[in-house]
């Protein structure tokens, strides 16, 4: 049976929050793919204007990750400020008081309280902008990926699995601000990860990987993937790998079987990276490039055409990534 998959990366940023997202479900009834594939959708909001629109004609999956999947690194300072605590307490004297803001301090870098002090912060960030969302908290799912499966297409789907990686792909920390940047600040901001959902021997992955364009480690998020998908006989997998097609775990996930839409149909990337998107924040280690997919394994589905959308030409920009959207026999 021919399958059309949609997916873009939908921007976490609160400016036009509303309006973006309402540009998005409206073009999704109007091209009427047959699966949407999401990621960062962070907020309340999105979700609750993505489910009135589109409910009645899509089964809707969210990851709803409520707490964010913490590396063992994430438990560093907590570890370190208990032990202090518990050695100064332990030690009396003059200085047995500091034992109190030490535990405290253990207390406040447990990656459950700053998931809730990240929330506050954004909160209050989001009401004071002049983007305001009507005071959403936006941190309401930490992997924020959806699937919706179009119900004349597929009249029932089901979750298999929505969880964040194992290894979130961090690279080595150069220094004491980038390990607090990395391991301890970002840990409740967002968890890479993927969504899976099946409808009868075919099944649908929205997935968003590691950070930074090079990045060896995230060959592993993609091996866990495959783990999970891989003995399926059709698959398809979409969303944002932050790796240029040029990377070597983008060559060795198409080594495994899987065939990336945009190449096949081109013969060329696209960038869904670009720097003359108004909506893109510039930097010099972020050059034009494809780095959102559409990936297909399986012999019962041909590919027919791809065309990039939400990229301010046919199609309204509503986020930082531009879209791809594909067709098949």
């Amino acid at each position: 049976m021919p399958v059309s998959v949609l997916t873009i990366n939908t921007w976490v940023e609160p400016k036009a929050h509303e309006e973006r997202t309402e540009d998005l479900a409206a073009y999704i009834k109007q091209s009427n793919p047959d699966v949407v594939m999401l990621q960062e959708c962070f907020t309340a909001t999105r979700k609750h204007i993505l489910r009135a629109e589109l409910k009645a004609d899509y089964h809707i999956f969210f990851s709803d990750q409520r707490w964010p999947w913490t590396p063992a690194e994430g438990y560093l300072l907590t570890v370190l400020f208990a032990v202090l605590s518990a050695l100064v307490w332990a030690a009396g004297g003059p200085v047995s008081w500091a034992a109190t803001p030490l535990a405290c301090l253990s207390v406040l870098f447990f990656p459950r309280t700053l998931a809730m002090v990240a929330k506050v912060l954004m909160w209050a960030f989001v009401c004071a902008s002049p983007y305001s969302v009507d005071g959403d908290i936006p941190l309401t799912d930490f992997t924020a990926l959806a699937v919706f499966v179009r119900r004349g297409a597929f009249p029932s789907a089901e979750l298999v699995i929505a969880k964040p990686f194992r290894d979130k792909a961090y690279l080595p920390p150069r220094s004491i601000g980038a390990f607090f940047a990395y391991y301890i600040l970002q840990t409740p901001l967002l968890c890479p990860g993927f969504l899976v959902v099946r409808c009868g021997e075919i099944v649908f992955a929205s997935v968003h990987a590691g950070l930074a364009y090079v990045n060896p480690l995230r060959k592993r998020q993609l091996e866990e993937l495959h783990e999970h998908i891989g003995d399926y006989s059709e698959v398809f997998v979409a969303g944002d790998f932050n790796a240029p097609p040029e990377q070597p775990e983008i060559r060795h996930f198409c080594s495994l079987g899987y065939r990336e839409a945009v190449s096949e149909f081109a013969g060329r990337s696209w960038d869904t990276w670009d720097n003359s998107n108004p909506m893109v924040r510039h930097d010099p280690d972020e050059p034009d490039a494809q780095i959102d997919y559409i990936f297909y394994k399986g012999s019962a589905h041909t590919l027919e055409h791809v065309e990039r959308v939400f990229d301010g030409t046919k199609t309204k920009l509503v986020s930082d990534h531009y879209g791809l959207e594909a067709r098949f026999a």
